[in-house]
């Protein structure tokens, strides 16, 4: 039995399809090479022709519908900070796109072909090339950089150059393009994972929980080896100006500590410079402890977030000023707040509400629900519903049912995609608006109960019966369902519905669900529902898995 696992497990390989011309496919990259020594899978690098996908596929460029474009500009940022991937924005993306990366697919495709155990070290420095120094890829001196970055000596860089143009290398360019269009890839990154059974396609730098969780490895964070988030506790003696770190211990009831000390236990220097950022103040009255909890975050490693500081004098508090900051952040805690805009007719937006249910009691956050019509926001946008692009349909149908089991949601497929589509969500829309506007208590309930009849029941929600039916699961009396009904058709409530749609426009919004975080600088707008841990880093909150009340997976 154990050989018959060990081969099983052996046998397990990633095609990663990708284009230097692609950021997202650069904090891809570099998390499947972190993962060479964790995972116990074959990874192959198959550099495409992004261009060449689109055509092929239907796809539209991001660029094309403006607010998407908006949005990758923040999007590429926090992500970088997220998967530690130094990316920056390019000066003008719109070049960028027209001179395309045809001319560096074709130079990593000759080096894939003549001298592949270099593969890994010049993709990264293509990418460090655009994405960090925004340098033009298609030039023969940018490429020549690249390579020597790479570690080619000057000949192979010249012989690399001379086979760009060979048909072999351009044969080769087209069939790993095509062979990613046939695995049903509209986009890149593309990672196509083999384990026996049919190749399953994962699109984006988003879905590494849900590969883990189909290829049966651990997710460990997009840092591996770096220690994931944990519970520290440290010590700090005043009067020496010295403190003693502990990792993944406790406190008893007496103060007494009964973890291990971390880092050859004491540390000298000041106690502040690592807690708060802060030197330690001259002539403050001896204090022998000082302890406080943090947790030390493996999203953005270099801050430490307080959570509680015990007694101490007030004298004490004024000396440090800590009163002050203490009182600064409660306050920047408490202020914060979620806009959710969503629609009962997108399956996405019913894993990102569920996760955010979960979490009203894990983040000081106030979460407001705003129901929305998708149909609308598409056409301001100008943004193509994605069943209109067949890969993207076809591979929809695949990952919701995988992140479905991911987030612990009961999504199940619909008979008719497209006739969902074609009658639309206008009615269930107005629905859930008259609900927030009569009984807003009812909101969560009844658009979890929408969501069951139509990603679980496969029901028709424009349907009067099926509103009826989810009301009365959310709890609505009969007479409340009556007033329900008749508020739909008001002005009043259409007013409402159309001024949610305008604003998740205005925030940036270009489909569903779409995340708007305010923290008292500019809003903050995260779509899908893949981006909890961008999301918790910026708020400054803390990613607990899709389910924050159940343990996470330990040995």
């Amino acid at each position: 039995m154990l050989s018959t696992r060990s081969s099983a497990v052996a046998s397990k390989k990633i095609d990663f399809f990708y284009d230097a011309i692609s950021p997202y496919a650069w904090f891809a990259f570099e998390v499947l090479m972190r993962y060479k020594k964790h995972w116990n899978v074959e990874i192959q690098l198959k550099p495409v022709h992004l261009a060449a996908i689109g055509k092929a596929t239907g796809n539209t460029a991001p660029l094309l519908v403006p607010n998407k474009g908006r949005y990758m500009a923040k999007d590429l940022l926090r992500c970088g900070t997220y998967f530690n991937v130094p990316v920056k924005l390019v000066g003008d993306a719109n070049e960028l796109m027209v001179k395309g990366s045809l001319v560096p697919s074709r130079f990593l495709t000759a080096i894939d072909l003549l001298y592949p155990d270099y593969l890994e070290a010049a993709s990264r420095a293509l990418w460090m090339e655009v994405w960090n120094k925004d340098e033009d890829i298609t030039t023969l001196e940018t490429l020549e950089r690249a390579g020597e970055v790479a570690g080619l000596t000057k000949d192979q860089r010249a012989h690399i150059q001379e086979h760009m143009t060979q048909e072999v290398t351009k044969n080769r360019l087209e069939t790993y393009t095509e062979e990613a269009v046939q695995y049903g890839a509209f986009g890149l990154p593309a990672i196509v994972a083999h384990t026996g059974g049919e190749p399953m396609l994962f699109f984006g730098s988003d879905r590494f929980p849900v590969l883990a969780q189909e290829i049966g490895e651990k997710w460990l964070g997009p840092e591996p080896d770096v220690p994931q988030t944990r519970l520290m506790h440290i010590e700090a003696n005043l009067t020496s100006d010295t403190f003693t770190c502990y990792t993944d211990g406790s406190v008893d009831k007496q103060g007494q500590e009964t973890g291990g000390a971390v880092n050859g236990g004491t540390s000298s220097g000041p106690f502040f410079t690592s807690g708060y950022q802060q030197s330690l103040y001259a002539g403050v009255p001896p204090l022998q402890r000082l302890y406080y909890y943090a947790f030390y975050g493996h999203l953005n490693p270099n801050n430490l977030y307080l959570v509680i500081a015990i007694s101490v004098s007030p004298s004490m508090l004024a000396a440090l000023n800590l009163t002050r900051m203490l009182s600064t952040r409660s306050s920047a805690v408490a202020s914060k707040k979620i806009d959710f805009f969503y629609d009962a007719i997108s399956p996405y937006a019913w894993f990102a509400f569920e996760v955010l249910m979960r979490y009203k009691k894990h983040w000081n956050v106030e979460i407001q629900l705003k129901p929305v019509h998708l149909a609308a926001i598409g056409k301001a946008t100008g943004n193509t519903a994605p069943l209109l692009v067949p890969n993207k349909g076809r591979y929809m149908a695949k990952d919701l049912l995988r992140c479905g089991t991911y987030f612990n949601v009961p999504v199940k497929l619909v008979g008719d995609a497209n006739e969902l589509m074609v009658k639309g969500s206008l009615v269930p829309s107005r629905f859930l608006t008259a609900i927030d506007l009569l009984y807003p208590d009812y909101l969560e309930a009844a658009s979890r109960a929408l969501w069951m009849e139509v990603w679980n029941k496969d029901e028709d929600i424009t349907t009067l019966e099926t509103l009826e039916r989810a009301g009365e699961v959310a709890g609505l009396t009969k007479d409340q369902r009556a007033h329900i009904q008749e508020h739909m058709t008001q002005e009043v409530t259409k007013n409402r519905l159309e001024t949610y749609t305008e604003e998740a426009v205005q925030y940036g919004a270009f489909g569903l669900p779409a995340i708007v975080a305010h923290t008292g600088g500019e809003p903050m707008l995260f779509f899908g529902s893949d981006r909890f841990p961008v999301l918790a880093q910026e708020i400054g909150e803390k990613w607990l898995g899709p389910e924050p009340d159940v343990p996470q997976t330990r040995l």
